[in-house]
């Protein structure tokens, strides 16, 4: 299988049915099952994702914890776009002495295609 080049694809997750970014991946990985011939299920991992601000993360951790689904936009290179709504399954920091701290969050959800090329 090719490997898709990764410098164009974006993962940026929001406060569930508003505009409100909480934060965008720096690394991560997609991954797809079918769990029925209806439904495209996903997860994806983001490994050292920028959370955007203090709220930012307060919504986050508020949202992780009461166990309530955030918004997932995904931008792939191919035009494809996919937006989702997921539910946090972990949400570690990482917090380095000399570089800025960075988050490993881990979502679950159904994928729904907005648009491909």
């Amino acid at each position: 299988m090719a490997k898709r080049p990764g410098i164009k694809c974006k993962v940026y997750i929001y406060k569930a049915g508003t505009n409100k970014a909480l934060a965008a991946q720096r690394n991560a990985t997609l991954s797809h099952s079918v769990e029925s011939t209806d439904s495209d299920l996903f997860s994806i991992v983001c490994n050292n994702a920028f959370v955007t601000n203090d709220e930012a993360y307060a919504t986050l951790r508020d949202e992780y914890v009461q166990g309530n689904n955030v918004d997932v936009y995904i931008d792939l290179p191919s035009g494809e776009k996919n937006f989702g709504n997921c539910t946090i399954t972990t949400f570690d920091n990482e917090i380095p002495y000399e570089e800025l701290s960075t988050w490993s969050i881990s979502l679950q959800g159904f994928k729904h295609s907005i648009s491909s090329s």
